[in-house]
């Protein structure tokens, strides 16, 4: 094997098993070795890294199936973390808007109560995208299961469905018993809260990319889910858009309420809003990054 990075070319293909070495390894290596030679160093270090990638996408494929990794429900399970995150980021900001202050503010100034009116409904069309998306999901992991006789999609399912009823039954609960008390915010509470929607959000999260690797999910399917992908990124968006235009009027019209201890367990509001906008944005990108990926990819061919 020739080329300037004979052993990094091994050890990316060592990262493969056993029975995709056996069966394109040797070609493989050589296609590998061959782009590295002639590519740059920045080009040099992403080819092996997607190379690291698809190796680590093949250990995790269901090895009965020995076909080389399927990429096509990538874009679906980012997006599903994804809708996650932003859930949890949304219900922060929700949280952080509460109070008389706010609502006063946002009666006092036109642009604070427009811009939470868009957030709202920016945030039901993406609760309405995400619906739109899940039922034939849904509806395909159900026949699976109960058609198709898979147990080893039930594990999974039933973890994607408790982990947040459970966590939310959990918050209900504590709000019931706390909430009454009016001697301010239990921090150590908020913490046990914040960890444990954090576990939730792990748990739902890995079941929910278990259920669509183990899942067989067609083709039109997968292209079917593109409008709902590409509504949600639209909606994502105007909510960032919307809670950035909040924070903005709010420092406009109201410089104290801006540097005000109305945050979340009454800290600084400004550092919680700044960190809202960030999240939002970021998971943002990385939906309609994900929703391109899923546009691209070929239509299947009818049989």
């Amino acid at each position: 094997m020739t080329g300037r990075d004979p052993r990094a070319v091994r050890l990316v293909l060592g990262v493969y098993p056993r029975w995709w070495r056996q069966r394109y390894g040797e070609e493989f290596a050589a296609l590998l070795a061959d782009l590295t030679d002639s590519a740059s160093r920045p080009a040099r270090a992403r080819l092996l890294a997607n190379a690291l990638r698809g190796g680590l996408t093949a250990r995790l494929a269901p090895t009965a199936e020995r076909v080389m990794p399927d990429r096509s429900k990538e874009p679906l399970a980012t997006i599903a973390c994804a809708i996650m995150v932003f859930a949890v980021g949304v219900a922060g900001l929700a949280k952080l808007r509460e109070g008389t202050v706010f609502s006063s503010a946002a009666q006092a100034h036109p642009a604070m109560g427009m811009s939470l009116d868009i957030l709202r409904g920016a945030a039901a069309l993406a609760g309405i995208a995400v619906l739109t998306g899940l039922v034939p999901l849904a509806w395909t992991v159900l026949r699976q299961v109960i058609v198709d006789r898979r147990p080893g999609l039930i594990g999974p399912l039933a973890a994607g469905v408790l982990a947040p009823v459970g966590w939310f039954g959990f918050v209900w609960v504590t709000a019931q018993l706390v909430g009454g008390n009016p001697a301010g915010p239990h921090l150590a509470v908020i913490l046990i809260l914040a960890v444990s929607g954090a576990a939730a959000v792990v748990t739902c999260a890995g079941a929910v990319i278990t259920l669509i690797r183990r899942v067989e999910i067609p083709g039109r399917l997968l292209r079917a889910e593109v409008p709902a992908m590409a509504v949600l990124s639209l909606s994502m968006a105007g909510a960032t858009a919307a809670d950035i235009a909040w924070g903005l009027s709010i420092r406009s019209a109201d410089n104290a309420l801006f540097n005000s201890d109305n945050g979340l367990v009454s800290t600084p509001f400004a550092p919680n809003w700044a960190g809202s906008a960030m999240v939002l944005s970021a998971i943002t990108v990385i939906v309609f990054a994900a929703t391109a990926r899923a546009a691209r990819r070929p239509a299947p061919v009818p049989r």
